[in-house]
């Protein structure tokens, strides 16, 4: 089960800003088809674009609720795929855009994964 927001700061702001195209999208998709089949209970998603005059700050989290975790299973069909930090680099090698990512897993007793935060930072192309 989960719960989620999606959010834009400043709201005002969303219809101005501009990203390159499918990035965003690429990242949440698998993002999510990543972290669904390994959820062990309840969990939040929360998904926040802050937009900057020179760039956009997107921010997904997922925690897992009291009790809940994540197993670190990947599904096979995933391995092929190409994932969001592939565009990045081809964005970052075409365009010269230096996107930039970090990505911070917790963990609890070293081995149970009960959240995960990505944080893509791309320009506004606006």
């Amino acid at each position: 089960r989960f719960q989620y927001r999606i959010s834009t700061t400043p709201a005002h702001e969303a219809d101005d800003a501009h990203m390159p195209p499918f990035l965003a999208q690429s990242l949440v998709e698998n993002f999510l088809e990543a972290m669904i089949p390994q959820n062990v209970g309840s969990s939040h998603i929360s998904i926040n674009f802050t937009i900057y005059e020179g760039y956009i700050l997107i921010v997904l989290l997922i925690e897992a609720q009291e009790g809940a975790h994540f197993n670190s299973r990947v599904p096979e069909y995933r391995k092929g795929i190409a994932q969001w930090s592939d565009h990045v680099e081809v964005y970052n090698k075409i365009k010269k855009y230096n996107i930039t990512y970090h990505i911070e897993d917790k963990w609890v007793d070293d081995h149970v994964l009960v959240s995960k935060r990505v944080e893509l930072q791309i320009p506004n192309l606006a």
